[in-house]
């Protein structure tokens, strides 16, 4: 059997113009059936510049208005099918009741579409791909652009988080391709985002052309963004920045030599966008220039070499990294700690355990979790005297659970009496927390303070009741 359109194109070729006149005559007809199908007839036909020609000839010439009318409504029919393109058409099937339900808007007909799981077949990643493609092409402002572009991003972080079941996207999202070269700054580099996010292969090369793109743009998917020029909230990066994290989101070690260039940029977010783009793909050529961004004047970017040295397992820049536990602000010493742990950085447990006395209660906790994931099995009774502490429990689990952890990985049986007496004093007040991965055996998912450390001190062999004041 013929696809449709080749088989409306076999049926141009053999109709005689009698047929066709005698449809365009049906749709005067009083007969509501007779109209509509002589209107169909002519609109499968919408390839064939016969039919249109005869069609916009009988606008033109009748002196019906009715027929004048519909004559010019199956033209237009016609023109639409036409600019949208044969993949779109077959796709969709019927394309006016597509635009009719988006108010006439292709945009907002796309989003009507797409949040429609029954019309958009979530199994048929070839047929959205197709229609996406279709539709962003056609699309004029920079305004309807965004509004495919941002239903497009939402869908990437449902199906991520796993709150909607969906084929895998990146086997429709090369839809927004075409917007790779759009006029839009913002466009370009939304379009290379979602390609990137969805690990949509084929795009490497068109989006490494986009390194030197040096046009400024909001940072897609940041909270709170204000998505216009003057944006205070992401910095407005060049478009180069958010293509190389693209690139490195698609494993395209190729390209790291092109975002290393970055890393001398003035804007700080394209230093702090191509370091982590190169910690991601693991550039070890670059090792050197991205430590000597440890000494950046932007904190983020600092942290952000820290953490991709550490993905590198650059051992020997720990020590440098470790001069940013001595910042004031708590957050670059909370990554710093990640990161010295993830390089088993044992030669600056000493500084590590100095947070310990830190009088921020959360930064206490976070280095007692660092030091009993580099084993140190020396500072248990340090560790367990944080929770004598009740400012430890006034940061609620957030504080409180990285200590518990730290002990119980330690196997810290000398704090044992320690952690009953916390558990005794502060569980009610706690409240629960939920367990990360499977429940074991005899302690549920959710569990208080309580319950995880008399399960606690059972793996150690201690009876929980012979602790007790």
């Amino acid at each position: 059997m013929l696809p449709l359109s080749c088989a409306a194109a076999a049926m141009a070729v053999l109709l005689a113009p009698q047929d066709v006149d005698d449809w365009i005559r049906q749709l005067a007809s009083d007969d509501p059936a007779l109209r509509n199908r002589g209107a169909e007839a002519l609109v499968r036909l919408w390839e064939s510049d016969p039919v249109k020609k005869r069609v916009e000839e009988f606008e033109k010439r009748s002196t019906d208005p009715e027929l004048k009318l519909r004559a010019g409504s199956i033209v237009r029919r016609i023109e639409l099918r036409r600019s949208l393109g044969r993949p779109f058409v077959d796709a969709v099937g019927d394309v006016e009741g597509f635009l009719d339900e988006g108010g006439g808007k292709l945009a907002a007909a796309f989003l009507k579409w797409f949040e429609d799981p029954k019309r958009i077949g979530t199994e048929d990643a070839e047929r959205r791909r197709i229609i996406l493609e279709s539709v962003v092409s056609r699309l004029k402002t920079v305004e309807d652009k965004d509004k495919v572009l941002d239903v497009v991003m939402r869908r990437l972080f449902d199906v991520d988080v796993g709150n909607c079941q969906d084929v895998l996207p990146a086997l429709w999202v090369g839809g927004v391709a075409p917007l790779l070269k759009d006029e839009a700054a913002q466009v370009r580099a939304d379009a290379a985002c979602i390609l990137g996010r969805a690990r949509a292969k084929g795009f490497d090369r068109a989006i490494a052309a986009m390194l030197s793109d040096e046009a400024p743009c909001c940072q897609p998917s940041i909270a709170n963004c204000e998505r216009r020029p003057g944006c205070g909230t992401c910095g407005r990066p060049p478009v180069a920045a958010i293509a190389a994290a693209a690139l490195a989101d698609l494993g395209v070690s190729g390209a790291a030599k092109d975002i290393a260039r970055l890393l001398k940029h003035e804007h700080s977010q394209a230093r702090l966008l191509a370091t982590r783009a190169l910690g991601t793909l693991k550039a070890t050529d670059f090792v050197d220039r991205i430590a000597a961004l440890l000494e950046d004047r932007d904190v983020r970017v600092r942290v952000e070499s820290a953490q991709a040295l550490a993905q590198m397992g650059a051992k020997a820049f720990s020590k440098k990294i470790a001069a940013l536990l001595r910042l004031e602000d708590p957050w670059p010493r909370f990554r710093a700690l990640d990161a010295l742990v993830a390089l088993e950085a044992q030669e600056q447990a000493d500084e590590i355990r100095a947070l310990l006395k830190d009088p921020r209660p959360g930064l206490r906790a976070h280095a007692a979790r660092a030091l009993a994931r580099l084993g140190r099995k020396e500072c248990v009774d340090e560790i367990a005297g944080l929770l004598t502490d009740d400012r430890l429990f006034d940061d609620r689990w957030h504080s409180v659970w990285p200590v518990v952890e730290a002990l119980r990985s330690l196997e810290a049986k000398s704090a044992a009496r320690v952690l009953k007496r916390a558990a005794d004093r502060h569980s009610r007040d706690l409240g629960s927390i939920v367990m990360a991965g499977k429940p074991r055996e005899g302690l549920q998912t959710r569990v208080t303070l309580a319950e995880l450390v008399d399960e606690t001190l059972r793996d150690w062999g201690i009876d929980p009741e012979s602790l007790k004041d």
